[in-house]
């Protein structure tokens, strides 16, 4: 049986950012594979998108065609946010549902966002305010040069989910689990909101590091996501 596992970006991030799972999960026989966004990774040349509900719709368009096979989602931190309206447009329209969402970075979209004009502020107070939030790679923040390059998709990024609404609906039938770093700002009480938007359960682990803890953790991620998806399917 051919498992899927489509993952959503961070914010600044590409499809590039999960190559590290995408190893660790061949193991597995799982096949990882990265949505890409407009203006980044391989469709540069695209226009930004600036908001939650155009990103979920062009992800949407993108695995459309194929959901034969047993699939499950993944987000990191805006990417939460993506799989979060993503899975209920897949189930307005009737679709195959995922088997599985994977949520880390985040606490529940019901949860307020905590810097609602970031993306409004100059460019100093923009980039201290993503370093003090831990939305954005290090190596990234401080590369002048990279900056250049990133700062545009960082704020159209940080817009989409600060200008998110949560409205509250039918909570999903599909189990939902929820991963932190122990030193990000997501509490765990943040991470149980995702609570209000299952019927089929929430696991909520916990892992050293901070906001960008699963790239020290993608093999015990993909070793996580395999045990789950073999008790799912």
């Amino acid at each position: 049986m051919h498992l899927h596992l489509y993952c959503l970006p961070f914010a600044g991030g590409s499809s590039y950012g999960y190559k590290g799972l995408e190893l660790a999960a061949t193991k597995h026989g799982i096949k990882v594979l990265p949505l890409e966004l407009p203006g980044r990774g391989r469709r540069i040349n695209e226009k930004l998108l600036n908001s939650i509900e155009e990103m979920a719709e062009d992800t949407l368009s993108q695995l459309i065609i194929n959901l034969k096979d047993p699939y499950a989602i993944f987000g990191h931190s805006m990417g939460t946010l993506i799989g979060y309206v993503l899975t209920k447009k897949i189930l307005m329209k009737g679709l195959t549902p995922p088997v599985h969402l994977f949520f880390s970075g985040s606490g529940g979209p019901s949860v307020p966002n905590a810097h609602s004009k970031l993306h409004l502020k100059s460019k100093a107070d923009f980039l201290a305010g993503i370093r003090e939030f831990g939305g954005s790679p290090a190596e990234v923040l401080e590369n002048p040069e990279l900056m250049l390059f990133f700062e545009p998709i960082l704020r159209a990024d940080f817009r989409a989910t600060e200008t998110f609404a949560y409205y509250p609906s039918e909570p999903f039938n599909i189990p939902i689990t929820c991963m932190i770093g122990l030193s990000e700002q997501t509490t765990h009480m943040e991470a149980l909101a995702w609570r209000k938007e299952t019927v089929a359960g929430l696991d909520i682990l916990d892992f050293p590091g901070n906001h960008f803890f699963i790239f020290d953790h993608f093999q015990q991620i993909a070793d996580i996501i395999n045990r789950k998806l073999q008790q799912t399917i």
